[in-house]
């Protein structure tokens, strides 16, 4: 009886909790320094650690099954607890019934099996269907050894069924009889592909259903009268009378708070009401859609700096000063990192580094032959500081097409079909 109070106990469920995010902690750290397959082996994939999933779902089912504790939660706990007993069955269905590898092609080749890679066995396992590869390209950025973006087509025959053709990208993935293909990786001279293959169905379904029980949990919640949410709602409304003094000590510190962001400040920089002008012109974006620069430019900021302004500047004062004053804002730390070993390494102790930190005093990009050797990795190969390295490249070609007045298609071209629009650095 005794053992039984104790698996159904809240307190083991926090102690659980507290156990399983200091391991996925020390888990994350692995991966990142030894690469997923280190991490696969010896945490997600090991017995102990499934052990220990197994032991959270029977502590919150036990739970569940109690009376008492029935009883004292509302429907908002109950779905929430609900919610990760399905995401952790659709996890083990995942690793028991998935299945994960990567199918390597060359130009004109047909293939039909996967080299598997998910830690469930090695060696090559056949598909229901066959792939092949009609042709790869690669794009790259201006003046740039990246690439912009890569793409294969193929043509993909089922089994008794007629065959179909179909585009993977870097952004696009495809799904054949459950199996999802997207592009991972190439060959060095760019006449084949390797495409990542996954198969989980069952436990996509499983784990969606925990996001919608999540998804229900938080929103009963967030309405419930006895929540705590509830309460801060009612807490917020007494405060509604003291609006005065907060309005005032709000104005108090927005004085040491906008004091303190220097950022940029002594960069030259064009009019806001010239700006403002230049944000109502029209320019197609990459998705095809004609949108005003304003909206063109904020999304652009949004990706480099993470915020809508930059020390006051808006988007489109932002997107001009790179276009008139490159030199000086090429200095000014707006590209942001959320690694901190990639800072260190440009010197950085903040948030940011500026364009010109990563070319060394001869010009040469200091990340060009580390970008490229990522990108010839599969996509299971690649570590979390490759990840944020391919980020933060990524984030520096934008800037240098902004800066060749690359990144702005504000001309369309009548003659074309496609409804091609040109920006004034285009050739």
């Amino acid at each position: 009886m005794k053992l039984i109070r104790l698996i159904a106990s809240p307190v083991l469920m926090y102690v659980l909790a507290g156990l399983y995010a200091v391991i996925l902690a020390i888990a994350t750290f692995v991966e990142n320094s030894y690469g997923p397959a280190v991490a696969r082996e010896y945490f997600y994939y090991a017995s102990w650690f499934i052990l220990l999933q197994l032991l959270q779902a029977v502590n919150l089912l036990s739970m569940f099954l109690q009376g008492s504790y029935f009883k004292r939660i509302n429907k908002g706990s109950l779905a929430f607890h609900g919610a990760f007993i399905f995401m952790w069955l659709g996890a083990a269905a995942s690793h028991y019934v998935g299945v994960t590898g990567v199918m390597h092609i060359r130009e004109g080749e047909t293939v039909n099996y996967m080299m598997r890679d998910d830690g469930a066995g090695t060696g090559n396992s056949s598909l229901p269907f066959s792939v092949k590869l009609n042709d790869f390209r690669l794009e790259r950025y201006p003046g740039s050894h990246s690439p912009m973006s890569y793409e294969s087509d193929l043509v993909i025959k089922q089994e008794n069924e007629f065959s179909f053709t179909a585009t993977v990208r870097m952004n696009k993935v495809i799904e054949v009889n459950g199996y999802r293909l997207f592009q991972s990786s190439f060959d060095r001279d760019e006449l084949g592909t390797v495409l990542s293959v996954s198969y989980d169905r069952p436990g996509m379904q499983l784990t969606y259903t925990g996001y919608f029980l999540l998804f229900v949990g938080f929103m009963l919640t967030l309405f419930s009268q006895n929540s705590r949410f509830g309460r801060l709602r009612r807490e917020l409304s007494e405060m509604k009378k003291n609006v005065p003094f907060c309005l005032f000590l709000l104005l108090g510190l927005s004085g040491g708070i906008f004091g303190a962001q220097t950022l940029g400040a002594q960069s030259p920089s064009v009019s806001s009401l010239h700006a403002e002008k230049f944000g109502q012109l029209v320019v197609l974006n990459p998705n095809g859609r004609l949108e005003p620069v304003n909206s063109y430019t904020s999304a652009i900021l949004r990706k480099l700096y993470g915020a809508e302004k930059l020390n006051g500047f808006t988007s489109d004062q932002f997107f001009l000063n790179l276009l008139s004053f490159p030199d000086e804002w090429g200095k000014v730390p707006f590209i942001k990192v959320d690694n901190k070993e990639i800072l260190k390494r440009f010197g950085r102790d903040g948030k940011y580094v500026a364009w010109q930190d990563v070319f060394d005093k001869n010009g040469n990009y200091v990340l060009a032959d580390e970008v490229n050797a990522i990108y010839l990795k599969s996509a299971a190969e690649r570590k979390r500081l490759d990840l944020d390295l391919l980020k933060l490249d990524e984030s520096v070609n934008i800037v240098y097409q902004i800066m060749q007045h690359q990144l702005l298609p504000l001309f369309p071209d009548e003659n074309n079909a496609q409804g091609k629009w040109y920006s004034a650095g285009d050739s």
